[in-house]
């Protein structure tokens, strides 16, 4: 549980011992009433640890596309060499070759990492370039230029 899940944990057990109490003032013929309250933390982080306040600031994906990323019109497939030169996993959604249209994907590539991406694609005539556009979920959107052969 992050501190401020606590906190706020903390402030609503202040606020409902703070209501029976009052209640048992305003209402001194009654006994007593008696709360437990067990909190169970079942949280299980399997991520990395967390970053300081100014790493998550500074932390950012960056994919560098490759040259050699290509269309083979042949088996229909868009190749992508990409490498994530970020602090950050990157992940990718969707790619989209700009008038061939475009593939939902879920691709992660972790900072460092070197990957080839392999998508299907239709339509493509050799000797023509085709603008790529690579969509992540932080936001970002990556073009290259391709070539189909």
């Amino acid at each position: 549980m992050e501190a401020r899940d606590n906190k706020l944990i903390i402030l609503l057990l202040v606020a409902i011992l703070a209501s029976i109490w009052i209640t048992s003032l305003w209402r001194p013929t009654e006994t007593a009433t008696t709360v437990t309250i067990t909190i169970t933390n079942t949280k299980t982080i399997t991520t990395c640890p967390p970053l300081d306040w100014w790493e998550t600031i500074r932390a950012t994906e960056n994919l560098q596309l490759y040259p050699d990323s290509y269309i083979n019109t042949t088996s229909k497939q868009l190749t992508l060499h990409v490498k994530n030169t970020g602090s950050v996993v990157a992940v990718i959604y969707k790619i989209e070759v700009v008038a061939l249209g475009s593939t939902d994907i879920t691709e992660t590539i972790n900072p460092g990492e070197d990957k080839t991406i392999t998508v299907r694609v239709a339509g493509a005539v050799p000797d023509t370039n085709y603008a790529v556009k690579i969509y992540t979920r932080a936001g970002n959107v990556y073009t290259i230029t391709v070539q189909a052969r």
